[in-house]
């Protein structure tokens, strides 16, 4: 990937402008008031297309954010995906499951021409072996 550096302080990805996809947006709808300092294209995600946003709030605090885009063959399936994820999210973390914190969605595309759901970053990294599995195994236990 090609970066270009914009903005006040990050680096856009060319791609991402040249899809003409509207981050901006995306801040002023879940975070009025708030400027766009970066984004970044994230890995991982199967189900759905990733990228980081770092923002700041109109109260002067940096933060930052995932914007997750469902695969169309999801959406195909059921239009409904975004919206049920919303709430599934919503509803697990209000139980104090360890979930990240739901920022918004937009399921009419008007943004991004797709539907999508905004979540807070969450810092760390996928674990595939790990090195005390019964502890791993314990902790997962818990959350379920």
């Amino acid at each position: 990937m090609v970066w270009l550096g914009i903005g006040e302080q990050g680096i856009w990805p060319v791609v991402a402008m040249s899809l003409g996809l509207d981050f901006a947006g995306v801040v002023e709808q879940v975070a009025p008031g708030g400027v766009l300092l970066r984004v970044w294209p994230l890995v991982g995600g199967g189900s759905a297309g990733m990228t980081g946003l770092e923002v700041r709030e109109a109260s002067g605090r940096v933060k930052q954010m995932v914007v997750r885009r469902h695969r169309h063959a999801d959406l195909e399936t059921n239009a409904r995906a975004v919206r049920n994820e919303f709430v599934l999210l919503k509803a697990l973390g209000e139980t104090g499951l360890a979930v990240p914190l739901v920022k918004g969605m937009d399921v009419s595309g008007r943004i991004l021409g797709e539907p999508y759901l905004v979540l807070a970053y969450v810092e760390g990294k996928p674990v595939f072996a790990p090195a005390d599995m019964d502890g791993y195994l314990g902790h997962m236990a818990e959350q379920l």
